[in-house]
């Protein structure tokens, strides 16, 4: 059992940089604090490494590959 390459998350997004007191300030999010991003009304619209339909067409073709790997079992 394995995980096809196209069905990876990407181990980090960098996020747009913002300025904090003027100082321009790097972000980073691992693939498992996508949720916490969504959950507080957060998108990806404005990033341009990827995009929120990008990220959910991902988790919803893991999902599929997951309930085929359950109906194999």
């Amino acid at each position: 059992m394995g995980v096809k390459g196209s069905l990876r998350l990407p181990v980090q997004i960098r996020l747009k940089d913002i300025k904090i007191q003027g100082s321009p300030q790097q972000r980073n999010l691992t693939s498992d604090q996508i949720n916490q991003l969504w959950r507080y009304g957060h998108s990806f619209e404005n990033n341009a490494q990827i995009q929120d339909k990008d990220l959910e067409l991902m988790l919803f073709q893991i999902a599929e590959w997951i309930k085929g790997e359950l109906r194999n079992t």
